[in-house]
């Protein structure tokens, strides 16, 4: 007698052709017009059709299925927010979060049965709090530390629970708790976006010339005015107003030479020396 391979249920055949279905009818709207609806829309048909992939091709074997479907989603769902961080999918706004949350959300199908999978689930947590800085998303960082804090709390009550007990297994995740919201509120002021005006704001390049900075005196300035603006020279002073002040000192001599020549006497009006 030979075995026979039991074949795709057609629920999971319904199931993948739904979803290819769905994604190629929503990428023709979303290619004709790039909104919110149409990205969710792909998005969701994507999704189908992994899911119906993997109960097409994967055989129902209990947590090794379920396993399957949460490896594929988490991959899936970091896949489509590198998409949309890379703004190959638009609206950014859209496509980010729906691949964080099923990043996210993808490892704790199979953590009951699969402990290992809590490194990913935790890693993908804190991969997402840390990149939440740089792009100073505050969203990205408020989905990281809930999913750190369910991860966290679900760790510490499976495995120590037995050995410590449950108060003390709630006492352990208490404090993680704490610890993760210290971490989460400093990560949270430092992805927060810099409103105008304050220090760490980043400085236009012309502010300094508003501001008066000697530094941006052009050349087609009037000496009088870059002298006023400069002031006297000074010891250490840099080269270019070294250069200005000789400059100035030379059309100060020019000017005398000229009014010596109009005024030989060398007397003024009681007017003029006021």
């Amino acid at each position: 007698m030979t075995a026979t391979v039991p074949g795709p249920s057609a629920g999971a055949v319904t199931v993948l052709a739904s979803g290819v279905a769905v994604t190629v009818y929503a990428a023709a709207l979303w290619l004709v017009r790039r909104r919110a609806l149409q990205n969710a829309a792909l998005f969701a048909g994507l999704v189908l059709t992994v899911c119906g992939i993997i109960a097409t091709v994967a055989r129902p074997s209990g947590q090794l299925h379920l396993l399957g479907y949460a490896l594929a989603l988490w991959g899936f769902g970091l896949a489509w927010a590198w998409l949309g961080w890379r703004r190959y999918v638009e609206p950014v706004w859209v496509t980010m979060p729906c691949g964080a949350i099923l990043a996210l959300y993808a490892p704790s199908l199979t953590v009951g049965s699969q402990g290992w999978v809590y490194a990913i689930g935790i890693a993908t947590a804190a991969a997402a709090m840390a990149a939440s800085v740089p792009l100073r998303n505050t969203p990205l960082l408020a989905l990281g530390t809930l999913a750190m804090f369910g991860y966290v709390t679900s760790v510490t009550v499976q495995y120590f629970h037995r050995s410590l007990g449950v108060p003390a297994a709630l006492a352990i995740a208490g404090v993680l708790i704490l610890g993760l919201a210290v971490i989460s509120t400093r990560l949270m002021r430092a992805a927060r976006p810099p409103k105008p005006g304050k220090p760490d704001a980043e400085e236009s390049p012309d502010r300094g010339r508003h501001a008066g900075d000697d530094r941006h005196v052009t050349r087609a300035e009037p000496a009088e005015r870059a002298h006023r603006r400069s002031g006297p020279l000074r010891v250490g002073q840099p080269a270019h107003r070294m250069r200005r002040g000789n400059d100035l000192q030379a059309d100060q001599q020019q000017q005398r030479e000229h009014d010596g020549q109009e005024n030989p006497s060398g007397l003024r009006s009681r007017s003029r020396s006021w």
